[in-house]
């Protein structure tokens, strides 16, 4: 199993979708969205209980995600989850 952080593109961060419940509520969709050669991707986020982490699967892989995975909502694109000084 490869990590995340060798998949996306550098200075970028992996984030996780979120679905508005009303206009002041939101909660976690079950995926994540990060940045590959400049475009934006999402991917369901799956468990792998053996080795007890969760993963993306990239190309008939398994990517573990071994990077903090903020929430994200509303419009994104590529530049939202750039990495910001």
């Amino acid at each position: 199993m490869h990590n995340i952080s060798t998949l996306i593109d550098s200075n970028t961060e992996v984030r996780r979708s979120m679905i508005a419940l009303s206009q002041a509520q939101y909660t976690a969709s079950g995926y994540l969205v990060f940045v590959v050669n400049g475009v934006l991707h999402e991917r369901r986020i799956a468990f792998d209980t053996p080795n007890n982490c969760r993963f993306i699967i990239w190309k008939k892989e398994k990517y573990k995600i071994d990077l903090p995975a903020k929430p994200i909502s509303g419009a994104y694109n590529p530049h939202s989850l750039r990495v910001r000084a």
